[in-house]
């Protein structure tokens, strides 16, 4: 019987150090869970983006990066006929650019 109990201390004892040990990462993970929570939202069996990916404050330092990124983080989550026209809006609005 001491035998069992010693063993579920240490078992517990090093969870709550793992889970202490990694307490930075978790703090992380959290961050990036509410930032997609925030702008995309799962509809019609699939995931729509609702609000800029890209804060308007970054976006107004370089808004052809900007677009780019958009994007890019935007093309798994749209449909097909909406990421061509969001590539093609891009396109025509920075016509040198060489990602687009």
């Amino acid at each position: 019987m001491k035998l069992r109990i010693s063993i579920w201390i240490v078992v517990i004892a090093v969870c709550v150090g793992l889970g202490l040990w990694q307490r930075g990462n978790l703090g992380l993970i959290w961050r990036e869970y509410s930032s997609l929570h925030r702008h995309i939202k799962y509809e019609d069996h699939s995931m729509k983006i609702h609000s800029p990916l890209i804060p308007l404050t970054v976006a107004k330092e370089d808004p052809e990066a900007a677009a780019v990124v958009e994007v890019r983080l935007s093309r798994s989550y749209r449909e097909p006929d909406e990421k061509i026209e969001t590539v093609a809006d891009k396109l025509l609005e920075y016509p040198d650019n060489k990602f687009l």
